[in-house]
């Protein structure tokens, strides 16, 4: 089993960083976003904009055989099943994400 500890740093385009850190075992997540990448456009102090992300359940088989499983480290494949998120902000960053916390059944997307 490896683990994994490190800081990730998003940046505005106005420069403004935020750094968050990032502790993980694992191999391949039973959840997946449908975006690496989350591109904003320049706003104006206390205006707001958006963009849209989708979390993806696509575990719909433990058939280790067919397909890469989901599963922690060397650990037994993840339950197909509906499988719970959550999204955390730092404090003070001035970010919203709706929802914060789901699930998503297998096959589906949570929009």
């Amino acid at each position: 089993m490896k683990e994994y500890e490190f800081d990730l740093t998003c940046k505005t385009g106005i420069g403004r960083e935020f750094k968050l850190h990032c502790r993980a075992v694992g191999v391949l997540p039973p959840l997946e976003l449908s975006h690496s990448v989350i591109k904003m456009k320049a706003t104006a102090v206390s205006d707001t904009c958006s963009a849209h992300i989708e979390v993806i359940n696509s575990h719909t088989s433990a058939n280790e055989f067919t397909h890469p499983v989901p599963r922690i480290g060397s650990g037994p494949i993840v339950e197909v099943g509906s499988t719970s998120f959550e999204f955390v902000v730092p404090s003070g960053a001035p970010l919203t994400v709706s929802p914060a916390v789901g699930s998503v059944n297998p096959g589906e997307v949570s929009f």
